[in-house]
């Protein structure tokens, strides 16, 4: 149980801090996004549940803190969360660091 209340305040930090200091930065560095790493960082710990909280904590607060249409980044990231977790049991089924660059660069390209 703590380990859900810790990946929702960890999501509800990364949504802050994407949407008020890595928006502000220059082009190549504002495509950024802390919540998706915290989730492929979940599903690559073996905690689907955690990364699912995680993903759909994170797309609420965008969707509180951006002016973009009622529930978009919420279903987009529990989307993405549940993609990365399937990609990583059948395709990136190693724990290693280059299985976990390939996830969050899949997470990024979906």
């Amino acid at each position: 149980m703590i380990g859900y209340v810790i990946a929702v305040i960890a999501a509800v930090a990364a949504a802050v801090l994407q949407t008020a200091g890595l928006s502000a930065l220059p082009l190549p560095l504002n495509f950024l996004s802390p919540l998706l790493l915290l989730t492929a960082a979940f599903v690559a710990t073996f905690k689907p549940g955690q990364a699912l909280a995680a993903a759909a904590v994170g797309g609420l607060t965008l969707d509180l803190l951006t002016s973009v249409p009622p529930g978009r980044n919420l279903v987009v990231m529990v989307v993405l969360a549940a993609a990365l977790d399937w990609l990583f049991r059948r395709v990136f089924a190693n724990l290693s660091y280059p299985s976990f660059a390939g996830l969050t660069a899949a997470g990024f390209f979906l």
